[in-house]
Order: C-alpha cells, then structure tokens, then sequence
C-alpha cells in the first residue's frame, strides 16, 4: 500500500492518512485525533492527504493539518483519549490498534505510538460521493 499520492503542483507526493472506518464519525468535524504509529508524516505542520475506506474504494476528504502529535504507548491509553478517539473503551481501543499494527511492527504492546490532532484545511477539494 502507497503511503503518498503524486501531487504534481508541488512536484513531489502528497502524504496521505487513511482511514478504514469513520470511527465515532469523527471525520466530519473541523478537528480529530487519529492513534498512529510514529512516523516523519506525523509532524507539527505537515499537510495530508485525508482518505476514507467506502465501498471498495478510498474515497478523498479534503486535506488535513497536523496541529499536535503527542507520543503515546497502549498502555497510557485512558478512557478519555479511546473514548475522544474510536468512541470505544480502552480495551477495545487497544484490540483494534493490534489488528491494525501487529504486522507492521514487531510488539505491538511496545511500539511508539502517536496521538494526532487533526485540523481540516479550509477550501480543500473533496471527492464526492460516487453512489
């Protein structure tokens, strides 16, 4: 799986953060957190590429900013960031996020986790819906 789309106006790829599901519906407001691994993508300032999962395809959602990334571990996640963040407690929150990562990583219970907060770009284009 690509971790970037070409964007040819700036002449290199766009970062992209996908999501299979819209968890708590959380991608419709103007600012969300999103539990990622660490990574370069992740940091103060960037812009991504915000992509949805939706009837086989990815669909695109405008862009989004990183306005903060905070390291975090599974086992500081509290009921106030798995709720905030997938609407779920936090042992449910921690199950999803090892079917998510434990083949990208070697332990999952030990890998350097990020929590995002997320502000959507204003006037960024967005695909509309196919179906």
């Amino acid at each position: 799986m690509m971790n970037a789309t070409h964007n040819p106006a700036q002449g290199e790829p766009t970062p992209v953060v996908r999501f299979l599901k819209n968890w708590n519906n959380k991608l419709t407001g103007d600012y969300f957190t999103s539990i990622r691994l660490r990574g370069e993508k992740y940091r103060r300032g960037n812009t991504l590429k915000l992509l949805l999962w939706e009837r086989g395809i990815y669909r695109t959602l405008g862009q989004v900013r990183v306005v903060e990334a905070k390291p975090l571990r599974l086992h500081q996640i509290t009921p106030y960031i798995s709720y905030l963040d997938a609407g779920m407690d936090v042992d449910r929150t921690k199950e999803m996020l090892y079917h998510m990562y434990r083949e990208r990583v070697p332990d999952v219970n030990q890998a350097d986790f990020v929590l995002v907060l997320f502000e959507r770009v204003k006037g960024g284009q967005t695909q509309g819906r196919l179906f």
